[in-house]
């Protein structure tokens, strides 16, 4: 990285995927530490839903800074 180079602040962010279910059970963490183009790039894939019954979404990690 350059000197004085800006940094976005999603940049200094990890995301985790969560399994959210549509009937009511607990909500189970699948993938850690991605960047936000990794979690993105998996939700937008068609195995991460099952329409009606759960689909992955992704939340940032707290405390967590992502290694890129």
């Amino acid at each position: 990285m350059k000197k004085n180079q800006h940094i976005e602040p999603e940049n200094l962010r990890a995301y985790r995927i969560i399994r959210f279910r549509n009937n009511g059970q607990t909500q189970t963490t699948i993938k850690t530490k991605l960047t936000l183009a990794e979690a993105q790039a998996w939700c937008s894939r068609e195995d991460t839903h099952e329409t009606g019954k759960w689909f992955d979404g992704y939340d940032t990690m707290k405390g967590i800074e992502s290694a890129d």
